[in-house]
């Protein structure tokens, strides 16, 4: 399994030419959480952003995401109207159903080969992080996503 927060800032590098594309800039998740969409990449001379869609990766590692393209044929434009950055899910209050605030959303987990979001990481803060360590909460729990909170049934 899989970290967003890790794979933000890494290179992609092409496994046919060897040479880095870029670096990912961002995460493109589908509005209700349950994969990833696409990979917002940044290209090495930081002139233009393309989107890599999820089936091109090979492996992640470390230090770089291996995708199996000599390029990224993704265009910038993305028409889909029901995706959200991960950029803008960090920080977002996550709630109960029962009206109890869990914490904040600091994460996404997520597996290869198929993107799919697995769970979401919620930390209480840095005094409950370190009492009680982070929490994973399912992605199947989520009822509802807003700018503001994600409510969660459980």
């Amino acid at each position: 399994m899989y970290k967003g927060k890790d794979c933000i800032g890494l290179a992609v590098v092409s496994e046919q030419t060897g040479q880095i594309l870029g670096k990912i800039t961002d995460i493109i998740c589908s509005a209700n959480l349950k994969k990833i969409k696409y990979l917002q990449i940044v290209d090495k001379n930081n002139s233009e952003t393309k989107q890599c869609i999820p089936s091109l990766i090979s492996n992640i590692g470390r230090d770089a995401v291996i995708v199996n393209s000599k390029d990224l044929p993704c265009p910038k434009d993305n028409k889909e109207k029901k995706v959200i950055l991960f950029s803008k899910l960090k920080g977002l209050h996550i709630v109960g159903s029962d009206g109890t605030e869990i914490g904040e959303l600091v994460d996404i987990i997520f597996e290869l080969p198929y993107c799919e979001i697995q769970g979401l990481e919620v930390s209480e803060g840095f005094i409950g992080d370190i009492l009680t360590g982070r929490h994973t909460i399912s992605k199947d729990t989520i009822k509802k996503i807003s700018q503001d909170c994600i409510l969660i049934d459980f």
